[in-house]
């Protein structure tokens, strides 16, 4: 129920938290509807102003023009009144200027001259009349630049306050914004803090529950390992085969009562020491062990490789604090070790999936300790621990006889052949080789062993080994001769 009112509590919060981000949206895209306004209000004035120069430059330009006009006109109309002054002038004043026998042209002419007078009245007449028509048009034009200029004015200041009003709006909004924003963000702190105190509690409360299915998990293996331990020792079981997930201390307390057991399929507990190995029943004839968290089914070795005697040991996904174990406590107990780290069951291949990969030297000290091993197997995953040092561990394997190298699903790819060979020299009672490798491989190995001297036997006639390898590959060999130390014999199986 705590778990449930917590996700409840989340899923509100989560709500919250995007009702107010949908707000913070909403306030950014009316601050940038603002900002548009503003700027298209700069932009309007901006434009007024241009009119209005524009406007001030044609009144000016008007001025300039009516001011020339009627500098014009007034030194028409002063020429044409000295021109009348001259005609109208009294004709005593001619005397002196014209001879007497002209008078009489002169008396002729004077009605001419007094018609031209006429005229130059109606024209001088006109002038006056066009120029008070200027002078109106002056004035109506002032009188309209004066009303522009006003316009003007008051649409500036009216600009001007409505700008004002609008950056004193917007910077009042953008305090109220930036206010909201700090409140929100001090929340959505104050949120995420109760978030991730949840989210621990809720992980605390994750951990408790695996620790408690853990548990139950361990305590269902052991009461699964005690029931079928019972109903061997009820029916005469002698093989069992543990789930995975006991600790030691359960398998400890199950093999104190395991009398009686020939075969036992288990995997190592996560918390292993070793000490259920020390506990292994003397009647125990094989020992199939998985690494911590593996399992899988017991391999069953072919009837002409089964001994009668010792302890049969197969090892599948075991890392090296595994194999330490078995190595200080099984001893000389064991005469015959298989070792996978991936294999094939039921046509799936099984292991390396993040499994312990067996290195060189946790592989050299098994064989070390294993001192009574009379059949050894190595799978071919293990190519890279199968070194020069752990084969030659294998020499104080006196008792040796047949050794596998690899199989027909993983075959060894690099493997030391001069060690191979000296291995054949030393385990004197060695007489059967399996190696499935390459062909370039497999040749390079038979001509290691053809080239060794495998000296006699006990009973002083010299040794023979058998060189197994699957048929693809016994076809392309170059084999020696039938008489010598070395029979390739191709694998009946492949």
């Amino acid at each position: 129920m705590e778990i449930a009112a917590v996700r409840e509590e989340m899923n509100f919060l989560r709500e919250e938290m995007k009702a107010l981000r949908e707000e913070m949206t909403n306030q950014r895209e009316e601050t940038k509807g603002c900002k548009s306004e503003v700027t298209n209000l700069k932009t309007e004035m901006k434009r007024q102003k241009e009119e209005n120069t524009a406007l001030h430059s044609e009144v000016v330009r008007l001025q300039q023009a009516m001011v020339e006009e009627r500098s014009t006109r007034q030194t028409v109309v002063e020429e044409l009144r000295q021109e009348v002054r001259r005609l109208t002038a009294p004709f005593g004043r001619l005397q002196g200027l014209v001879p007497r026998e002209q008078e009489e042209g002169v008396e002729t002419q004077v009605p001419l001259d007094r018609a031209q007078v006429h005229e130059l009245e109606d024209r001088l007449n006109q002038a006056l009349v066009d120029q008070k028509r200027a002078e109106d048009d002056l004035k109506e034009s002032r009188a309209t630049n004066s009303a522009t200029e006003t316009k003007l004015r008051e649409t500036e200041a009216r600009n001007e306050d409505l700008l004002e009003q609008t950056n004193a709006s917007l910077k009042k909004r953008l305090h109220e914004m930036e206010r909201t924003l700090d409140h929100e963000r001090s929340s959505s702190k104050d949120k995420d803090e109760v978030i991730k105190r949840q989210l621990e509690e809720m992980q605390q409360q994750k951990e408790k529950q695996q620790a408690l299915m853990n548990t139950k998990v361990a305590l269902d293996a052991e009461i699964s390992a005690f029931n079928k331990l019972l109903e061997s020792k009820n029916t005469s079981i002698k093989k069992l085969c543990f789930p995975p997930g006991l600790s030691e201390k359960s398998l400890t307390n199950i093999l104190q009562n395991s009398e009686g057991m020939e075969e036992l399929t288990v995997t190592a507990p996560s918390d292993s020491t070793g000490q259920w190995v020390r506990l292994l029943p003397p009647s125990l004839r094989k020992l199939d062990v998985f690494g911590p968290g593996e399992t899988g089914e017991s391999v069953t070795v072919p009837k002409d490789r089964q001994l009668d005697h010792g302890l049969d040991v197969v090892i599948k996904q075991a890392g090296e604090d595994v194999i330490n174990q078995l190595a200080s406590e099984l001893g000389q107990r064991v005469t015959s070790l298989a070792m996978f780290n991936k294999w094939r069951c039921y046509g799936q291949v099984i292991g390396m999936n993040g499994c312990p990969r067996v290195t060189a030297g946790a592989l050299q000290r098994l064989l070390s300790a294993l001192t009574g091993l009379e059949d050894v197997t190595l799978n071919g995953t293990l190519s890279g621990a199968i070194t020069d040092a752990s084969l030659a561990a294998l020499h104080g394997c006196s008792q040796l006889r047949v050794m596998q190298l690899g199989d027909s699903v993983y075959q060894c790819t690099d493997i030391p052949v001069t060690a191979v060979s000296r291995l054949a020299v030393t385990c004197r009672k060695l007489d059967w080789l399996s190696l499935h490798a390459k062909q370039e491989l497999s040749q390079t190995v038979l001509d290691g062993l053809v080239e060794a001297d495998l000296g006699k036997r006990d009973d002083g006639k010299p040794r023979t080994l058998r060189f197994n390898v699957p048929g693809a590959v016994y076809d392309k060999l170059s084999k020696p001769s039938n008489t010598g130390n070395i029979k390739v014999v191709r694998d009946a199986k492949y």
